[in-house]
């Protein structure tokens, strides 16, 4: 899981709370945050809004643009209480925004469900993917590497 928060003092609290859950790697700002996710891939991504270089909107953008990590759930953990925050980063696809303060038990509910979900889908996709040997079309050149 990342973490993306300018605050080092709240970045290292949540660090804390989700650490007997998760493998937590951090970013200071959306660039990095970027960055380490395109590197690392984790299973779900949780950023602020409001961060110097990079903020979480085009940190967010960038992430479901980009087809290495467009995959990757994101929540959105933010003072910003307005709905058009909450309107611009659905629409780019993040799948909770988490309004500051937080109830941590909340937070990590979420987090399951996000990850259980994303698990199902896994599953579901893997299950309708078959594919059937006499179907697939040989050339004579992998004709000629199975001998």
């Amino acid at each position: 899981m990342a973490l993306v928060e300018d605050n080092d003092e709240f970045k290292n609290f949540l660090s804390n709370e989700l650490f007997e859950y998760y493998t937590i790697i951090t970013a200071s700002n959306g660039r990095q945050g970027l960055e380490k996710a395109i590197a690392e891939s984790p299973d779900l991504i949780i950023s602020d809004i409001m961060m110097p270089e990079m903020d979480g909107i085009e940190f967010c953008d960038s992430l479901k643009k980009n087809v290495k990590t467009s995959h990757i759930p994101v929540i959105i953990l933010t003072a910003r209480s307005s709905e058009d925050s909450q309107i611009e980063t659905y629409k780019l696809g993040v799948d909770a925004y988490i309004q500051k303060p937080f109830n941590v038990d909340i937070l990590l509910l979420r987090i399951k469900n996000i990850l259980d979900q994303q698990e199902k889908r896994k599953h579901i996709f893997k299950e309708k993917i078959v594919l059937n040997p006499k179907e697939v079309a040989t050339s004579s050149v992998d004709e000629q590497l199975s001998y």
